[in-house]
């Protein structure tokens, strides 16, 4: 979610006409990026609050869901759950998750095993996707979507060691 200019295209001039507007829309969009939902307000100030109100309630409920993630039977307890933005990697034109600047695979386990699309360095190429992720006392967790079973919890598509938490 973000407070954002809007910009529109007129197709009159082939799409490069933009009209900007005083940063009075606020963007949703889904996890898998193919939702999405436009809100516009009548100015900056009011935006703001619906911003601040949002962030608020997805903060609290957020909150929530780490405690009732937190009760369920595994031994690690997660410390922070969240959205992130994951490079999308390709390595000779198939998904891997082993690619890295110097062709050197990366330290991550999978659960799933290579090819699971998630680029852990700089150097891969392709697009950013949302992916779920929950950091625990010794790892950082990530799922291709939100669990929401207890098997799920269990299955992470990577998991990776941590070395030291604050």
């Amino acid at each position: 979610m973000r407070c954002k200019t809007l910009r529109k295209r007129t197709p009159d001039e082939g799409g490069c006409r933009v009209v900007i507007e005083d940063g009075r829309i606020l963007e949703l969009h889904s996890p898998d990026g193919v939702h999405e939902c436009w809100l516009r307000a009548a100015d900056n100030t009011e935006a703001n609050v619906w911003f601040n109100a949002l962030h608020s309630a997805l903060a609290a409920l957020t909150l929530k869901a780490l405690r009732l993630a937190s009760a369920l039977p595994d031994p690690q307890q997660l410390q922070h759950i969240g959205w992130l933005a994951r490079r999308h990697c390709l390595q000779n034109g198939r998904a891997s998750s082993e690619c890295s600047e110097d062709g050197a695979g990366s330290s991550a386990s999978t659960s799933r095993g290579a090819g699971s699309g998630f680029g852990l360095t700089t150097g891969c190429t392709g697009g950013w996707r949302s992916v779920f992720g929950a950091v625990s006392g010794r790892e950082l967790r990530l799922y291709e979507c939100a669990p929401w079973s207890p098997e799920a919890w269990a299955s992470p598509s990577i998991t990776c060691p941590l070395i030291a938490t604050r």
